[in-house]
């Protein structure tokens, strides 16, 4: 290496390149995620921590930029108040930054490295690492946090990485592969990651993966990994499969292609029902808390009778105040989607007219599908934060010229329109 480096300019160039790959990563994959999930994005905010260590040539020079080699290192973590999550999940990814930070400590108290470089060459200028981790993906068994690091440490080019940590919710380990599939479900998930690349990137099965610029000839399954609702993607850095400048690699598997390994897979299975009606599967209910404002709610209406009857689903929140505002459709089987607010007009069979809603009621209406014996209702809705329980009256109408059928088809919990309710008391995890 010749003496006297100098690479003051080059370092503000690098820099700006750094930030720019910092957020280019994490939106380019953010893209691919938002392909591979139904599941928004958590809002946060970032705590940015930076040190800057320093070796210069000489005592009587130390003012002077130009004789001094500096490491900056830059550590960005989410505050952990500002995550819209469960307390219990934002107790989870605060014990799994500790590693992060207490690294930073470590590097910002060594100077070894930079003695070392000193010692045998006169470079001057800055090198530095930034880090960055964000919350990424959660599933009802994992979360996952993408961490960014990018550095310089002199050379042609920053280096940078992603690295996708997955951790079991239950006991906060970090998984690998190993945990979640055994050794030949590892050798079917190869396969199936395999035919899935080369299916496209047009790759015959005899085809070598240099082809596809890989560097060596066969396929490999990477371990930088995270699960999402709808499936498994795998992340390769820069260097690990292909050369630099062919950039970063995703394979995205939906449940779909995992199906021959993920049958009664605990991490891959989906959540139980929080309620089932007793007639049959008439109406099942699925509850999610996103955080501490905000509950999914799911309801699978399954009945012959969806066929050749009109429908309704009505949901009715007696300890509640909902807006309009504050209910998202996620998705419907229905053609129609109502949210009457308290006061609003509602028909109520006793009185056989228009009466105030007492609470709020949601409304999903339908047609006969003809075909079809299942119709699913999804939505969110935001809450009060202090609210430890929702109770809610579920009913399913059916209908056609010569008669009317209810479910539950009983004389209790007569509600607001006075019908029969399932009455259902649904607790928010905090």
């Amino acid at each position: 290496m010749p003496k006297n480096i100098h690479f003051k300019n080059k370092e503000k160039i690098m820099k700006r390149e750094s930030k720019l790959l910092l957020i280019f990563n994490i939106l380019s994959i953010a893209t691919i995620y938002s392909k591979a999930t139904t599941v928004e994005k958590i809002p946060f905010k970032l705590y940015e921590q930076e040190k800057r260590v320093c070796i210069h040539r000489s005592p009587d020079k130390i003012k002077k930029e130009d004789n001094s080699l500096c490491l900056e290192y830059r550590l960005e973590v989410p505050e952990i108040e500002s995550l819209k999550l469960t307390n219990k999940l934002k107790k989870r990814i605060k014990q799994s930054l500790k590693p992060y930070l207490k690294e930073f400590e470590d590097k910002c108290n060594q100077k070894d490295e930079l003695k070392e470089f000193k010692n045998n060459f006169d470079i001057n200028g800055t090198w530095y690492e930034h880090i960055r981790l964000v919350p990424f993906t959660y599933t009802d068994s994992t979360y996952t946090l993408l961490e960014n690091r990018v550095s310089y440490r002199g050379g042609a080019h920053i280096n940078d990485k992603v690295l996708l940590h997955t951790y079991d919710k239950k006991n906060n380990n970090e998984l690998e592969l190993k945990d979640i599939f055994n050794k030949l479900e590892i050798k079917q998930l190869k396969k199936i990651a395999e035919e899935k690349y080369r299916k496209e990137k047009k790759l015959k099965l005899k085809d070598s993966m240099k082809k596809a610029g890989w560097l060596k000839d066969n396929f490999q399954l990477t371990e930088n990994f995270c699960l999402t609702s709808k499936g498994m993607l795998f992340h390769y850095n820069p260097y690990e499969i292909k050369p630099y400048a062919e950039g970063h690699t995703e394979i995205f598997l939906t449940n779909q292609e995992l199906a021959p390994i993920i049958k009664d897979n605990p991490y891959f299975s989906s959540k139980k029902p929080f309620f089932q009606s007793d007639v049959g599967d008439d109406l099942t209910i699925y509850a999610y808390t996103i955080d501490t404002d905000t509950i999914e709610l799911k309801v699978l209406n399954t009945s012959k009778k969806l066929k050749t009857y009109k429908n309704w689903l009505s949901l009715s929140f007696p300890n509640l105040e909902l807006k309009k505002s504050s209910v998202q459709l996620l998705k419907s089987d229905f053609k129609r989607f109502h949210v009457y607010e308290k006061g609003r007009k509602i028909f109520n069979r006793e009185l056989k007219k228009n009466i105030k809603a007492k609470y709020p009621l949601l409304e999903a209406e339908g047609e006969a599908t003809k075909k079809e014996n299942k119709k699913v209702l999804d939505f969110k809705m935001n809450i009060p934060r202090d609210t430890k329980n929702i109770l809610l009256y579920l009913r399913a109408t059916y209908k056609d010229k010569n008669e009317t059928i209810t479910s539950p088809n009983n004389n209790k919990n007569i509600g607001q329109q006075g019908y029969a309710n399932y009455k259902i008391s649904i607790p928010v995890e905090k």
